[in-house]
């Protein structure tokens, strides 16, 4: 029960303190552009911001990398792999060509 509560205070805390930096900032934060994400932790409670649930994501692509939910860098990896695959294709022409 304790955690449960605890819990509850520390997510109105975060959003109590996120409004606050953002506002003096004079950043507005969109809600209906915002994602959240917990990674390796369990959270029941859905993170509101001006009375709008925040969308809760499994995982997203953050400055190029792929942020798991679960802290895996599987899709990452894998994401990497593909994304190499398509760049050794578009060379694969030069590389094979006589002219070279």
């Amino acid at each position: 029960m304790w955690s449960a509560v605890e819990g509850f205070f520390c997510e109105t805390k975060m959003h109590f303190v996120m409004e606050l930096i953002s506002k003096k900032a004079g950043l507005e934060i969109n809600s209906s552009e915002t994602e959240e994400i917990s990674v390796n932790t369990i959270v029941n409670q859905r993170l509101r911001l001006n009375g709008e649930d925040i969308k809760r994501s499994s995982d997203f692509c953050y400055l190029g990398s792929i942020v798991a939910e679960n802290g895996g860098t599987s899709r990452e990896v894998s994401a990497r792999i593909q994304k190499a695959r398509e760049s050794f294709s578009k060379l694969r022409r030069v590389w094979l060509s006589n002219s070279l």
